[in-house]
Formats: C-alpha cells, structure tokens, sequence
C-alpha cells in the first residue's frame, strides 16, 4: 500500500480540528486497482462551511472512499443536505447525544453494500463503526471500517465491541481498511 500525506482544506478560524494531520490519505494499488481513500475528523458536518470544504476536498482530489468521524448528524439532517454529487453516503448517526457519528462518501461507480450486522453504535462503550463491503469492477471485493471512539469512553471497547467484529470479519478472508479517530495513542 502506498500511503501520502494530504494537508486538507485549508482551515478558517471557524473550523476547530481536532488533529494537527487533518486528512490521511492512501491510495490502494494491489488487485482492486487503484483506489484513493482518504479519512478526516469534520467536528460537524452539519456546519455549512465544514460540508462546503469536505465536498470541495473530495472532489478535487478525486476520492473514491471518502470517510469522516464526528460527522454530529442525526436524524434532523437529510442525506439530499449533505451529498455530494457521484457519491454514495452511508451514514451511521448518534441520536440523542450531541456530536459523534461516522459518515463515508463513496464513488457511485463501486458496488457498495453497508454491512448492518457489524455497524453499530455501542452504548455501553461508545464505539462507532461503520463498516462496508466494496467491490469494484469484478476484482475482489474488500472492507472499509470507519471507527470513532469518544475521547470519553474507555479503552476497553477495542478488546471487546472492536475486536469481535474484526475477528467476524477477518472470517470473510477480504481485505479490510480500517479509517478513523479512536482518540487514543496507540504507541503508548
């Protein structure tokens, strides 16, 4: 895999990031093709400017998957608000609580299938996961998770909630891209 560094949209004083690497970026060169994918916390999708930079972002970088934690939408928000055009959204919202939620724009060219057995917002531990099943063309199809854990919840989640549904993943015996803000260093 081939991962590049892309610094984002630029930011205005309005935009509060919360990673000083605002867009990870790879592009997947193996038997699917190549593939951009790319990840950014928005911290609210439902503001107007933020939706405004993440579709100009998509666009002019040409992503194909394109994933965003914190999206803060909920039920309020229609997917014909938030769209961007030739892509596909697929949402997983937190109702009730303000901020969180997983969001991926992908391009509407790739058979996507959302995966609803192991998307899921677990109350207990406040893990999101979002997670789909991609093919393109006729290569071999594989899976993008996109995680957010608030900074909030313990670290416990991984060992359990995350690592189930990896293991019952990993059974498919597909590749999976996991993208996401787990607020946690893992070097540590």
């Amino acid at each position: 895999m081939d991962v590049e560094s892309n610094p984002g949209p630029a930011q205005s004083d309005n935009i509060n990031y919360r990673s000083t690497n605002n867009t990870n970026t790879a592009k997947i060169s193996s038997n699917q093709g190549n593939i951009k994918i790319a990840h950014l916390n928005i911290r609210s999708l439902k503001n107007k400017e933020h939706y405004l930079l993440a579709q100009d972002l998509v666009l002019k970088q040409k992503f194909d998957i394109f994933t965003i934690s914190e999206t803060w939408l909920d039920t309020s928000v229609t997917d014909t608000e938030i769209e961007f055009p030739g892509y596909g959204l697929f949402r997983l919202d937190r109702n009730g609580k303000r901020g969180g939620s997983v969001s991926a724009y992908v391009n509407q060219s790739f058979k996507c299938e959302p995966m609803k057995d192991r998307s899921a917002l677990h109350f207990g531990s406040g893990l999101h996961q979002l997670w789909l099943r991609i093919q393109v063309m006729n290569f071999r199809s594989f899976f993008i998770c996109t995680a957010y854990r608030p900074p909030d919840t313990i670290l416990f989640c991984f060992e359990t909630d995350f690592s189930e549904t990896l293991t019952s993943a990993l059974s498919f015996n597909k590749p999976i891209y996991i993208l996401g803000d787990v607020n946690c260093n893992v070097l540590n």
